[in-house]
Protein backbone atom coordinates (compact mmCIF):
# COMPACT_ATOMS: atom_id res chain seq x y z
CA UNK A 1 0.00 0.00 0.00
CA UNK A 2 1.25 3.49 -0.87
CA UNK A 3 2.10 5.85 1.96
CA UNK A 4 -0.08 8.92 2.35
CA UNK A 5 1.91 12.05 1.33
CA UNK A 6 2.75 14.31 4.27
CA UNK A 7 1.41 17.40 2.50
CA UNK A 8 -2.06 15.92 1.95
CA UNK A 9 -3.55 17.09 5.30
CA UNK A 10 -2.52 20.66 4.46
CA UNK A 11 -4.18 20.47 1.04
CA UNK A 12 -7.33 19.08 2.65
CA UNK A 13 -7.33 21.94 5.18
CA UNK A 14 -6.95 24.50 2.38
CA UNK A 15 -9.78 22.90 0.39
CA UNK A 16 -12.04 22.95 3.48
CA UNK A 17 -11.20 26.61 4.15
CA UNK A 18 -11.98 27.48 0.52
CA UNK A 19 -15.34 25.69 0.79
CA UNK A 20 -16.14 27.66 3.93
CA UNK A 21 -15.02 30.88 2.23
CA UNK A 22 -17.41 30.11 -0.61
CA UNK A 23 -20.28 29.88 1.87
CA UNK A 24 -19.37 33.22 3.48
CA UNK A 25 -18.90 35.08 0.20
CA UNK A 26 -22.11 33.61 -1.21
CA UNK A 27 -24.04 34.82 1.84
CA UNK A 28 -22.43 38.26 1.50
CA UNK A 29 -23.37 38.28 -2.20
CA UNK A 30 -26.99 37.42 -1.40
CA UNK A 31 -27.31 40.32 1.05
CA UNK A 32 -25.24 42.97 -0.73
CA UNK A 33 -27.15 45.95 -2.08
CA UNK A 34 -24.29 47.78 -3.82
CA UNK A 35 -24.03 46.47 -7.42
CA UNK A 36 -20.20 46.71 -7.54
CA UNK A 37 -19.81 44.90 -4.23
CA UNK A 38 -22.37 42.30 -5.27
CA UNK A 39 -20.47 41.55 -8.51
CA UNK A 40 -17.18 41.34 -6.63
CA UNK A 41 -18.64 38.92 -4.08
CA UNK A 42 -20.07 36.77 -6.89
CA UNK A 43 -16.65 36.50 -8.51
CA UNK A 44 -14.89 35.78 -5.21
CA UNK A 45 -17.51 33.18 -4.22
CA UNK A 46 -17.06 31.41 -7.57
CA UNK A 47 -13.29 31.61 -7.20
CA UNK A 48 -13.29 30.04 -3.73
CA UNK A 49 -15.70 27.32 -4.84
CA UNK A 50 -13.44 26.56 -7.80
CA UNK A 51 -10.36 26.47 -5.62
CA UNK A 52 -11.98 23.96 -3.27
CA UNK A 53 -13.01 21.73 -6.18
CA UNK A 54 -9.80 22.00 -8.17
CA UNK A 55 -7.25 21.59 -5.41
CA UNK A 56 -7.00 17.85 -6.04
CA UNK A 57 -7.49 17.91 -9.82
CA UNK A 58 -4.87 18.29 -12.54
CA UNK A 59 -4.14 21.93 -13.37
CA UNK A 60 -3.66 21.28 -17.08
CA UNK A 61 -7.17 22.42 -18.08
CA UNK A 62 -7.05 26.14 -18.97
CA UNK A 63 -10.74 26.28 -19.96
CA UNK A 64 -12.17 24.78 -16.79
CA UNK A 65 -14.58 26.98 -14.77
CA UNK A 66 -12.02 27.46 -11.99
CA UNK A 67 -9.43 28.85 -14.38
CA UNK A 68 -12.04 31.21 -15.88
CA UNK A 69 -13.04 32.45 -12.40
CA UNK A 70 -9.37 32.89 -11.47
CA UNK A 71 -8.79 35.05 -14.56
CA UNK A 72 -11.90 37.15 -13.80
CA UNK A 73 -10.77 37.60 -10.21
CA UNK A 74 -7.27 38.72 -11.22
CA UNK A 75 -8.69 41.17 -13.77
CA UNK A 76 -11.11 42.61 -11.24
CA UNK A 77 -8.37 43.05 -8.63
CA UNK A 78 -6.08 44.69 -11.19
CA UNK A 79 -8.86 47.09 -12.19
CA UNK A 80 -9.70 48.00 -8.61
CA UNK A 81 -6.05 48.51 -7.65
CA UNK A 82 -5.37 50.71 -10.67
CA UNK A 83 -8.49 52.79 -9.90
CA UNK A 84 -7.29 53.37 -6.33
CA UNK A 85 -3.78 54.36 -7.39
CA UNK A 86 -5.08 56.90 -9.92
Amino acid sequence: MTERPTYLPMLEAIANAERQGHEYYSAWYEHATDPDLKETMRIVANFTAGTAKEIFRPASRPNCPFQKAARQFRCLLTERLSEKSS
